[in-house]
């Protein structure tokens, strides 16, 4: 996914270029969610590769997606990596905050966290990092209370107060530890 993604966004050059497209591709991949037909054909060898071009081609037309969209598209089809399509949007997206100056997040919770939380996440995230954030905030029932926040490579867990201050010595190496005697 990377890979594809990093030579999508060089493609379109920026991240200004580059939403709608986004946009596009998450209704191409809406729609390829919803057919378990459509995963079959793309998914397998049932389909050769013209016949997957002409597939992703045909829905492309349908769906009103620009050339640039429809381009990247067909390469998936092309090359059997329709199924990897939710996972390059991820990182189109990732790449498309970061080259803005803004670092994307990823913060689940045991339970949907409310704008007063969300927003406290945001301030204390945004001051540890030193730049914008934007965070993208997900259901995750395994996690039993608390969150899990990954920004880029970095992840930390624990609950809302600990977390806040846990991330703050874990991304800028602040020690709020009382000295033991």
């Amino acid at each position: 996914s990377l890979r594809y993604a990093k030579a999508i966004f060089a493609y379109f050059g920026s991240a200004d270029k580059l939403a709608t497209p986004i946009e596009e591709l998450e209704k191409f991949w809406g729609a390829y969610q919803a057919s378990t037909d459509l995963q079959r054909l793309l998914g397998s060898g049932l389909a050769s590769q013209v016949q997957r071009r002409q597939i992703v081609e045909d829905i492309a037309k349908k769906l009103g997606v620009s050339d640039g969209a429809n381009k990247t598209l067909v390469v998936l089809g092309e090359n059997g990596r329709v199924s990897s399509l939710g996972g390059v949007i991820s990182v189109l997206k990732q790449l498309s905050l970061e080259s803005k100056g803004v670092q994307p997040l990823r913060v689940e919770s045991a339970i949907e966290l409310k704008a007063p939380d969300r927003k406290k996440v945001e301030e204390k995230c945004k001051k540890v990092l030193g730049k914008p954030v934007e965070a993208e905030y997900v259901t995750n029932a395994t996690l039993y209370g608390g969150l899990r926040v990954n920004s880029g490579s970095r992840t930390v867990y624990g609950s809302l107060s600990g977390w806040l201050t846990s991330m703050e010595e874990k991304f800028v190496g602040a020690s709020h530890a009382k000295p033991t005697r």
